[in-house]
């Protein structure tokens, strides 16, 4: 939601939209918003792998560069929180590891519970990505 999400422009001429937990937002609905459209139709041999944040960046970053538009890896890494980083690889590590049996099993509730997981990262980090978290 509007509120829970800061916009700006985090490079010349590319605005970027980062949630209350320091996360880019683009790579939530990016990287797993397909995997939950193919699953919601019955193509799970679609499904892909989720790339973690800075490998789906690092993606983005070249396209704009191509594009006469360098600098978005740099900036969208110094703006992230890496509390909210490690949480959202974490998942899909967790995800991807699953992948396999999701496709298998025909899970969509699983994909779906993923989804709403990722989602989740935009406005709280999951407790244990706090606990134990000493300087």
């Amino acid at each position: 939601m509007a509120e829970n999400q800061l916009q700006e422009e985090i490079i010349p001429g590319v605005p970027a939209c980062f949630s209350k937990t320091g996360l880019e937002t683009d790579v939530l609905n990016a990287s797993w918003v397909s995997n939950l459209m193919n699953s919601a139709i019955g193509n799970y041999g679609r499904l892909k792998p989720v790339p973690h944040y800075r490998e789906y960046f690092e993606k983005q970053d070249r396209i704009y560069e191509a594009a006469g538009k360098p600098g978005l890896l740099s900036a969208v890494m110094q703006k992230s929180d890496p509390r909210a980083v490690a949480a959202f690889d974490k998942l899909t590590d967790e995800f991807n590891a699953s992948l396999d049996r999701i496709i298998t099993d025909e899970d969509n509730d699983a994909v779906q519970g993923f989804l709403r997981r990722v989602s989740e990262l935009r406005d709280k980090l999951p407790d244990d990505s706090q606990e134990g978290s000493q300087g």
